[in-house]
């Protein structure tokens, strides 16, 4: 959205979108009693950074990752990393940290 104040200066407005649960990378870790740091190191990654961002499903990996994903947690379908039926959560719910 943009606004324009009352100097004619165009400033910007920004609607928070909900969050939507699409992965279950958190709670695939949390079965198997593993870390965000145990999946970057099988990835190959330095920082858990992104990791995190999968977990509170900021972003979603790309199709590429989700088959080492799938790998790394022994699934049959890469797809079983994601959520059935995707349901919206709250922003606290995203940032949780379980």
């Amino acid at each position: 959205m943009l606004i324009f104040n009352y100097l004619g200066v165009l400033i910007f407005a920004f609607t928070m979108e909900p969050l939507y649960k699409l992965n279950r990378i958190k709670s695939l870790l949390a079965d198997k009693g593993l870390k965000n740091e145990d999946l970057a190191k099988y990835l190959g990654y330095k920082s858990v950074d992104i990791i995190s961002k999968w977990n509170s499903n900021k972003i979603q990996p790309p199709v590429s990752v989700c088959y080492q994903i799938a790998l790394f947690f022994k699934l049959k379908d890469w797809r079983d990393i994601f959520e059935p039926e995707p349901y919206k959560i709250s922003i606290n719910e995203g940032n949780d940290k379980r």
